[in-house]
């Protein structure tokens, strides 16, 4: 009796949130939110939905970097006298790490972190 009702509730909340959200795009957004949470990060994922999560994560973080190289070589090279001069001399630092190296670690850093209650507010 009470599998049958615990079943009856779970369909009763699982089909409306399928119908609205019923695209693999809206999926993943969801999907990648939930994962980002750390009350919710892994708990209920599947594993192989879980190594996909993480490709597309480190995929954005990726694209998300690439753009501020872009940017800020882009605002590196619209300077000119005396700034453009002092910019090329203090911009003489040597990067021993690419951002995708960066976001490696950082993402790896972040699933090494200690689960959150649910109860608990992650912001804190």
């Amino acid at each position: 009796m009470l599998n049958h009702l615990e079943g009856h509730i779970k369909t009763a909340i699982k089909t409306p949130l399928f119908k609205r959200y019923d695209s693999n795009q809206s999926r993943q957004i969801l999907q990648k939110i939930s994962f980002l949470d750390p009350r919710y990060r892994s708990h209920y994922i599947e594993s192989p939905q879980k190594d996909l999560i993480i490709s597309l994560i480190k995929q954005e973080m990726d694209d998300i970097g690439h753009q501020a190289e872009v940017d800020e070589h882009y605002k590196n090279t619209n300077t000119s006298g005396l700034a453009a001069f002092l910019g090329n001399l203090s911009s003489k630092h040597v990067e021993t790490n690419t951002i995708q190296d960066l976001n490696q670690i950082e993402l790896e850093k972040y699933l090494s972190l200690p689960s959150v209650g649910l109860n608990c507010n992650p912001l804190q």
